[in-house]
């Protein structure tokens, strides 16, 4: 029972700050990145060219969700990250080589680190 009501206090901490700060919900952001990294893997940018358009990118987002100070022991988070960590290493594959080994290649992301 206690295991079952951590899981609870996380996940609605988690939908709510995920929602607050990105205002994408959690699935929301995994379907988005996904779909980036799909559109890298098939040379297909649509998203891509979307993305200019939105005030903070997609990258940010779910890398500002990964290391919010008050999720530090978030069950939720925990499952996001393993999920979101399999979609940076399809990305990070795509970025320019000054990037790729770079362990916070995320901050201040910006397109042109992508090896177009």
């Amino acid at each position: 029972m206690k295991n079952q009501a951590k899981y609870w206090s996380d996940y609605t901490e988690f939908i709510k700050i995920t929602k607050g700060l990105t205002g994408f919900s959690p699935s929301d952001l995994i379907d988005r990145y996904e779909i980036l990294a799909k559109e890298l893997e098939s040379d297909i940018y649509y998203e891509w060219i979307y993305e200019d358009m939105q005030d903070e990118y997609t990258v940010l987002k779910v890398h500002k969700i990964l290391y919010h100070e008050s999720l530090k022991n978030n069950l939720l988070k925990d499952e996001f990250y393993k999920k979101i960590q399999d979609i940076d290493i399809r990305i990070k594959s795509f970025l320019h080589k000054d990037y790729k080994t770079d362990k916070n290649w995320w901050l201040d992301f910006k397109p042109d680190r992508i090896d177009w």
